[in-house]
């Protein structure tokens, strides 16, 4: 329909997340999805980052569906837009310098794969995979932070785990 949140997975994401923003709002907090089936618990499916973290936004709608499609939309442009500030504190977290890491924060808008299916911004835009895309944010803010903490160790600390 017009207005619908069209492209791959996002309407079934849409879906789950507006239900569970109206469980939010009413009080019930109910974690099976009976919209399809006979339902699934909505914590066991590979979703739960996007739904607990867009759910509450979600809840202020009101039940209005055509506000939460709204919503859920800005959510999306808010993530991606988020990408490449993840990139740039990745990269700051690597020891890149400014230059470097605006580069990297630059060119993680191209970022893609042949099947639309991976760590790529083509992975949300083409196929709808939200999961996939908030779990790329974190990606290099997890390389960044894990080469800072080991970087900022003296050598033999990083050693002292493998001697017997």
């Amino acid at each position: 329909s017009p207005g619908a949140s069209v492209g791959g997975d996002l309407s079934s994401h849409f879906s789950e997340i507006a239900t569970f923003g109206a469980a939010l709002r009413s009080g019930h907090f109910d974690l099976w999805f009976d919209r399809t089936q006979t339902g699934y618990p909505l914590l066991m499916t590979y979703t739960p980052l996007p739904l607990l973290v867009i759910s509450p936004v979600l809840a202020f709608a009101g039940g209005d569906v055509e506000q939460e499609l709204y919503l859920f939309r800005c959510c999306l442009l808010a993530l991606y837009l988020l990408g490449p500030l993840c990139w740039y504190w990745g990269a700051r977290g690597l020891g890149f310098d400014r230059i470097q890491s605006t580069s990297s924060a630059i060119l993680s808008f191209y970022i893609a794969d042949q099947h639309s299916f991976g760590v790529g911004v083509n992975s949300l835009l083409c196929k709808g995979l939200l999961a996939h895309y908030m779990a790329c944010l974190f990606l290099p803010l997890f390389l960044g932070a894990l080469s800072a903490r080991l970087f900022s160790l003296p050598p033999h600390t990083l050693l002292a785990g493998t001697q017997a």
